[in-house]
């Protein structure tokens, strides 16, 4: 995984450290599909149809949205993210934008800000716990990790310093993307 885009607003330590908790994630996620075979070759869409047979699905489909969340979260960026004349279609700039995804990350704890494309509407933005997916029109394209792992160690309490610094990096080109169309519920787990 690529975190050069990463780099600009948070210390390489602080990527070690987020990315350690990621993969123990994938960690007990993968023991998890060892250990229930019908999990091998599913996506995300496919595990939340399944049936609950024994909690197995209560058990690993937090885990998988959790890895999903952050692995969209290192997405989710670029070094120098290039303008969006999509965006501008629904707002007045790519800044009016951001400014509504701050707002929206201000109030909030912890957990996760999910930015989905809706046709020929403005992007729609949810905030989950990084654990369940919220409900949205459409799988989530970018991710914005507002729980305290992702700041702390550079930021201390600053919370919004993070915000500001990380929302300059944020590439939202992605949510116009055809290739990026469903990453997120029809990837593999």
């Amino acid at each position: 995984m690529d975190t050069k885009a990463l780099r600009t607003f948070l210390s390489e330590d602080s990527i070690k450290l987020h990315m350690s908790y990621m993969n123990e994630l994938k960690l007990k996620c993968s023991v998890m599909k060892k250990s229930v075979p019908e999990l091998n070759g599913k996506t995300l869409r496919q595990v939340i149809k399944m049936p609950n047979r024994d909690g197995v699905k209560e058990e690993i489909l937090p885990l998988i949205n959790s890895v999903k969340s952050h692995e969209l979260y290192f997405y989710s960026f670029a070094e120098q993210p290039s303008s969006c004349k999509r965006i501008r279609d629904y707002y007045s700039s790519e800044s009016a934008f951001l400014y509504e995804l701050y707002t929206h990350a201000r109030g909030k704890l912890w957990g996760f800000l999910y930015i989905a494309p809706r046709k020929d509407r403005p992007p729609e933005i949810a905030f989950g716990d990084g654990i369940s997916l919220p409900p949205l029109g459409s799988s989530p394209l970018l991710a914005i990790d507002l729980y305290e792992h992702s700041y702390l160690p550079d930021y201390s309490l600053d919370r919004d310093k993070y915000l500001r610094a990380m929302l300059t990096h944020l590439d939202i080109n992605r949510l116009f993307s055809s290739e990026n169309a469903e990453i997120y519920l029809d990837t593999l787990i």
